[in-house]
C-alpha cells in the first residue's frame, strides 16, 4: 500500500497545541483537546481548563463533525457537531471527574446498516483507539447513541474500555477529562492501512478482539464433522433475492458441502453469529450487507461473492479488499445479464442492464442504488455457477484439512 503522503501521522496530533486538528484527510477529521478539559453535553462543547490564575485570551474555537465519512455530505448532515474552545470564557464547573481521557465521536448517519456499522463505527473506533490510547483505558463519548447499537455492540464496546460509556444526548452533567480525542479514524470501506498506525496493525488484529471477545470457532462442531462447512448467507426480502435458493442449496450439498443457511436479522448477536461463521469453511451469498459476517471467518477459509449488475464497485471495497487482506481465500461470480431480474423488466438492449455507470454520473444516488440493490434479483446459472462452488468447495476442503493435521 502507498505510504500516507502526510508527514504528521494522526495519532500524534495529541503532542502540540491545547486544540489541534488534523483536516487533511479525505475519510474523516480528527481533533483532540490537549490537557485537562470540561465537557457540557447541553452544548456539546469541549472547553480547555486554563489555570485559575491565567489571563483570558481570545478564544480558539473548531468544530467538528465527529464521523469519518466526511466526503458523503447526505449521512454526514445528519451528524451533530462537537465544538472545542480553548482559551476566552471560563467553561462550566465539573460535576463529573474522570481520571481517564475520553474519545468523543457519534454513531449518526448510517448507522443501524450492518456494514456500516462495522466501517463507519467499530472499525474505526478499534484502530482509534489502539492508536491513541494503547492499553491506557478512556471512556467513549458517543452522540446520537442509538439503544440498538449500544445494546448490539456492548461486548465489543467494553471490549476496549471498561469505563461507563457517556451518552452524549442522554446526559445532563458536566465531566472533566485529562485530556481528549474527538472524531474516528478510517483508511477505506472496511479496511486498514498498517503504514498509517502504530505498530503497523492490520485487520488481523481486529479480527483476533472478535475472538477474545466472542470465543474462537467451535471445536467440537469443526472436529465433528467430515465435510467442509458451508455457511450460505440468505436472502428473503429486501432485493438481491436468490430466485432459485433450493436449487442453489441443493447443489452447494451435490459438491460434497455440509450447507448451513444464514440469514441474520437485527436482533442476531454477533456471538451467534460468530459461532456459526468462525466454525465453517467457506461463506457464500449475494453482496449485501450480511457478508459482513466475513470478519468471523478464520484465515485461510474461502469467501465466495455473487455479484450482481451494477454492483462491481461496492463489490471490490466492501469485501474483496477486506477480505484478501484478513487472509481469506476469494472468489467472485459476476452474473450475466440474463441471471439479473432486470432483463425481463427492462429488456437485453437496455440502458439498465448493460451501461450501470450512466447511473452514476453524479456519484451514488438514490436511483442508482434503487435500480440495482433493492430492486434487483438473481437467478443463477447453475451450469456456469457450480465450477466456482467447485472451487470454493476445493480451497475449503484443502483448509479443513490442514486445520485437521491431514
Amino acid at each position: 500500500m502507498p505510504r500516507d503522503p502526510i508527514t504528521s501521522l494522526p495519532w500524534q496530533i495529541s503532542r502540540a497545541g491545547k486544540i489541534t486538528c488534523d483536516r487533511s484527510r479525505f475519510e474523516y477529521d480528527i481533533c483532540s483537546i490537549n490537557g485537562p478539559n470540561v465537557f457540557s453535553p447541553n452544548i456539546s462543547t469541549l472547553f480547555d481548563m486554563e489555570p485559575a490564575d491565567s489571563t483570558p485570551s481570545i478564544p480558539s474555537i473548531e468544530k467538528i463533525r465527529p464521523q469519518p465519512r466526511k466526503w458523503q455530505l447526505f449521512p454526514m448532515f445528519g451528524v451533530n457537531e462537537v465544538t472545542l474552545i480553548s482559551g476566552g470564557p471560563k467553561g462550566p464547573n465539573c460535576e463529573v471527574r474522570h481520571d481517564v481521557p475520553a474519545l468523543v465521536f457519534s454513531t449518526g448517519g448510517f448507522s443501524g446498516n450492518f456494514w456500516h456499522d462495522f466501517a463507519d463505527g467499530l472499525i474505526p473506533l478499534f484502530f482509534t483507539a489502539k492508536s491513541f490510547f494503547h492499553d491506557q483505558d478512556f471512556v467513549m463519548v458517543i452522540d446520537q447513541s442509538h439503544d440498538y447499537w449500544i445494546n448490539k455492540y456492548s461486548d465489543l464496546l467494553h471490549g476496549l474500555s471498561k469505563q461507563r460509556i457517556v451518552r452524549m444526548d442522554r446526559e445532563t452533567r458536566t465531566h472533566c477529562f485529562p485530556w481528549a480525542i474527538i472524531g474516528l479514524m478510517r483508511h477505506g470501506q472496511m479496511t486498514v492501512n498498517p503504514n498509517w498506525l502504530p505498530n503497523s496493525m492490520s485487520l488481523h488484529h481486529f479480527h483476533d478482539f472478535l475472538a477474545q471477545t466472542y470465543g474462537g470457532p467451535n471445536q467440537h462442531t469443526i472436529s465433528h464433522h467430515p465435510r467442509p462447512r458451508l455457511v450460505f448467507a440468505c436472502r428473503h426480502r429486501g432485493g438481491r433475492v436468490l430466485l432459485n435458493h433450493a436449487e442453489v442449496k441443493q447443489m452447494m450439498e451435490e459438491v460434497g458441502f455440509e450447507v448451513i443457511e444464514f440469514e441474520p436479522t437485527a436482533e442476531t448477536s454477533l456471538r451467534e453469529s460468530n459461532a456459526i461463521v468462525s466454525s465453517s469453511h467457506a461463506l457464500v451469498g449475494v453482496h449485501g450487507a450480511g457478508l459482513t459476517n466475513l470478519l468471523f471467518l478464520r484465515p485461510g477459509s474461502s469467501f465466495l461473492q455473487i455479484v450482481l449488475i451494477g454492483q462491481d464497485g461496492p463489490a471490490n471495497h466492501c469485501y474483496r479488499i477486506p477480505s484478501i487482506e484478513m487472509g481469506l481465500e476469494y472468489m467472485e461470480y459476476k452474473i450475466s445479464i440474463y441471471e439479473s431480474s432486470h432483463i425481463e423488466k427492462y429488456g437485453e438492449d437496455s440502458v439498465v442492464v448493460n451501461y450501470p455507470e450512466a447511473f452514476l454520473k453524479d456519484g451514488w444516488n438514490e436511483e442508482y442504488a434503487n435500480l440495482y440493490f433493492k430492486n434487483q434479483d438473481v437467478r443463477l446459472n447453475l451450469t456456469t455457477f457450480r465450477p466456482y462452488l467447485e472451487e470454493t468447495y476445493k480451497k475449503a476442503k484443502d483448509f479443513m484439512d490442514r486445520m485437521h493435521g491431514i
